[in-house]
């Protein structure tokens, strides 16, 4: 296996987990692209406070306004690994409910010194325990977190 299929395997495998669930992945866009088709192909989870449907995207249900306890319930079911792409309010709202098991980083050799924080001032602080970590062949560090024992 090249580095780029490494990496192409830590983003489908390792940071969604084989067979893994998206939570509002959207890559109907994209045809004739074997990512966006496994993307569009998983079964996926919308959280949102404004929409009535996830009917916008291919195998989508729409938790709605119960969507804490309607996750745990999912995670609970002896289903695939959940994988969170493209929302930083849900990542920020899964600790405070106990709904973080990893939190996976992808940290670039990069310093831009503005821009949005993950948790911004005024958050509970979130404890967490490195478990893994790797490097990809661009620089980016692949660091995975867990939860830190209490």
């Amino acid at each position: 296996m090249n580095q780029d299929e490494r990496d192409a395997h830590v983003v489908t495998h390792e940071f969604r987990g084989p067979g893994g669930v998206g939570l509002g992945e959207h890559f109907g866009s994209l045809t004739d692209d074997p990512m966006a088709d496994g993307m569009n192909n998983t079964p996926k989870y919308v959280v949102s406070t404004t929409l009535d449907s996830a009917d916008a995207w291919q195998n989508s249900t729409l938790l709605g306004g119960d969507w804490v306890q309607r996750l745990r319930d999912i995670k609970a079911s002896d289903g695939p690994d959940i994988g969170v792409s493209g929302s930083l309010t849900l990542v920020r709202a899964l600790p405070a409910h106990g709904l973080l098991d990893e939190l996976h980083l992808m940290v670039h050799p990069l310093v831009v010194g503005k821009g949005a924080k993950l948790f911004p001032d005024g958050t509970d602080g979130v404890g967490l325990t490195l478990l893994r970590s790797s490097a990809l062949s661009t620089g980016v560090l692949h660091t995975v977190f867990g939860p830190a024992a209490s």
